[in-house]
C-alpha cells in the first residue's frame, strides 16, 4: 500500500485555483472555501494540474463536480473542476 498525503488548496474563488491530486473534500475555514486533495507520496507518481473554481447554483459549467459548501449567510457555492465553456 502506498503512503499518501493530504494537501489543502485555497481559498477557492471565481478566477480558478490549480490543484494536484484527487479532490476528497470541500469545506469552509473562516468563511473561505478550500479543497483538500489526496496525493501518493511516491515521487514517481505524477498528477495533472486541475483548475477548480466556484460556481453559483443554476450557472452552466463544463467540468466535473467536486463538492458544495453552504456559507454562513446561507449561500450555496459549488466547486467545479473547470474545463471551460
Amino acid at each position: 500500500m502506498t503512503d499518501k498525503i493530504i494537501y489543502k488548496y485555497g481559498p477557492i474563488g471565481f478566477d480558478g485555483t490549480v490543484i494536484k491530486g484527487l479532490a476528497v473534500h470541500v469545506g469552509l475555514q473562516n468563511d473561505d472555501v478550500f479543497v483538500w486533495t489526496e496525493q501518493e507520496v511516491d515521487i514517481n507518481m505524477r498528477y495533472r494540474d486541475r483548475t477548480v473554481r466556484l460556481y453559483p447554483t443554476g450557472l452552466q459549467f463544463k467540468g466535473d463536480y467536486i463538492g458544495t459548501v453552504v456559507m454562513p449567510s446561507g449561500l450555496f457555492w459549488h466547486v467545479i473542476e473547470d474545463i471551460g465553456l
